[in-house]
C-alpha cells in the first residue's frame, strides 16, 4: 500500500496510521474571570479560629484595663479615708489638749524667778544648821519646830552628793504654778522643793511641801474609825475592789507615801468633784508624758517605757470607815494638785470653772 503524504512510519518501518497535528487555533473571549478563593477545611458552621482567638484576647485586655483602673480608684480612696481618719483624730487630741490646758491658767500668776534666786533659796534651806537660818526664805513666814527642822536635816541628810540640784522652771499646775527644783535622794529617789511669792513677790520655800509632811503618819491613818487626814501622796489609778467598795459603786486610786513605803487604796465617787479633780490631775500627766516620750523615745530595760504608770503629787483629805479592809480610805476632799497649798480647795475651783462654762456655753446657745 502507497503511503500517503501525510503518513510516515515508526523507526521500524512498521507502517503508521494516520497522524493529526495539532494546530493551535483563536480562543474564544469568555470575559473577566474572578479569582479562585482558598479551599476551606472548616466544616459547615464552624468559626473560624484565627479570629476567635483575637476577639478573646481583646476581651482580655479590656477586663485587664477596667481592673486596674478600679484597683486605683480603691486604693485613692484608701488613701483619702486613711487622711481623713488621722485627721480627725490629730483635731480630737487637739482639742483634749487645749480642753485641759485651758482649765489652769487663771489661777497661775506666779511671776517669773530666775533660776539663781529660786536655786539660792532651796540651797540655802538644805544647808540649814538651826532654825533660825531659815528666817525669810519659808513661805509660812514662821519658823518651823523642833519635829519640823530635825525632818529637814534628816531629808538634807539624804541629798546624794554626786548628782546635782536641778532647776525645773515653773510647773504647769491646775491652780498655781510653783517653781520648782529637783532634789536627788539616796536609792535613786528624788524630791521636788516649791518655791512661791508672797504677796511682795519675794521667792520663798514651801517647807511641809518639800518634806511631804501629813497631818499624822501613815500607819495611823487606818487606825481609827472615822479618822479624817490630810495626805500629801502620789496618786495613780488603781483597780482595787470589794464589798465594802464595789466597782459598780466607786472609783479606786492608789496613794503613796512620798518614799513609797506606805500605799493606801482611796476612792471617790463616778462623778464626784473628787474624782473630777483627780481625773484632771492625771490627764494634765498622761498629755505631758506623751510629748516628752515623744520626744526622747526613752525606754527602761524591760522594753516598757519610762511613763507606763502616771502619779500625781497631790494632797488630799481621807477618812477611814468600819468595816472596810485597813488599807482602804475614802477620798473626802481634793486640797491640790500638788503638795504645795493654796487658799481654796482644787476640786471647788474647778468646780467653779466647770460651772462658768457651762453658763458660757448656755448664753451662746441663746
Amino acid at each position: 500500500m502507497a503511503k500517503l503524504p501525510h503518513q510516515r512510519g515508526n523507526r521500524r518501518g512498521n507502517p503508521a496510521g494516520p497522524v493529526q497535528r495539532n494546530v493551535m487555533a483563536d480562543a474564544e473571549p469568555v470575559g473577566p474571570v474572578s479569582r479562585m478563593g482558598r479551599v476551606s477545611k472548616r466544616r459547615p458552621g464552624e468559626r473560624r479560629t484565627g479570629v476567635r482567638r483575637k476577639r478573646i484576647k481583646r476581651k482580655k485586655a479590656k477586663t485587664n484595663h477596667s481592673a486596674a483602673w478600679l484597683g486605683r480608684i480603691l486604693v485613692m480612696l484608701a488613701l483619702a479615708i486613711a487622711v481623713t481618719i488621722s485627721i480627725a483624730i490629730f483635731q480630737a487630741v487637739t482639742q483634749k489638749k487645749e480642753a485641759v490646758a485651758g482649765d489652769a491658767d487663771d489661777y497661775s500668776s506666779t511671776p517669773l524667778f530666775s533660776e539663781a534666786q529660786t536655786m539660792r533659796v532651796v540651797e540655802a534651806a538644805l544647808a540649814a544648821k538651826q532654825p533660825g537660818d531659815l528666817s525669810g526664805l519659808l513661805r509660812s513666814g514662821e519658823l518651823p519646830d523642833a519635829a519640823t527642822f530635825e525632818a529637814l536635816l534628816a531629808l538634807a541628810a539624804r541629798v546624794d552628793p554626786d548628782r546635782s540640784l536641778r532647776w525645773l522652771g515653773p510647773l504647769d499646775n491646775q491652780v498655781q504654778s510653783p517653781h520648782a527644783v529637783r532634789i536627788p535622794l539616796d536609792h535613786k529617789q528624788t524630791r521636788l522643793a516649791l518655791v512661791l511669792p508672797d504677796a511682795e513677790g519675794h521667792a520663798l520655800l514651801d517647807l511641809p511641801a518639800l518634806l511631804g509632811s501629813s497631818s499624822r503618819p501613815w500607819d495611823e491613818v487606818t487606825s481609827e474609825e472615822g479618822l479624817r487626814s490630810t495626805l500629801r501622796a502620789f496618786a495613780a489609778e488603781d483597780h482595787f475592789y470589794n464589798f465594802y467598795y464595789p466597782e459598780s459603786e466607786w472609783i479606786s486610786y492608789a496613794l503613796h507615801d512620798p518614799d513609797h513605803k506606805t500605799s493606801l487604796a482611796g476612792y471617790v465617787k463616778p462623778g464626784s468633784p473628787q474624782h473630777l479633780a483627780i481625773k484632771a490631775t492625771l490627764q494634765r500627766l498622761e498629755i505631758a508624758a506623751e510629748d516628752q516620750l515623744e520626744a526622747i523615745e526613752q525606754k527602761d530595760p524591760l522594753g516598757r517605757t519610762r511613763f507606763d504608770e502616771i502619779h500625781a503629787r497631790v494632797t488630799v483629805e481621807v477618812t477611814r470607815h468600819e468595816p472596810a479592809e485597813p488599807n482602804q480610805v475614802e477620798i473626802t476632799r481634793v486640797l491640790t494638785d500638788d503638795w504645795a497649798l493654796h487658799a481654796e480647795p482644787l476640786e471647788e475651783i474647778l468646780a467653779e470653772r466647770r460651772a462658768g462654762a457651762d453658763s458660757d456655753s448656755g448664753l451662746d446657745s441663746e
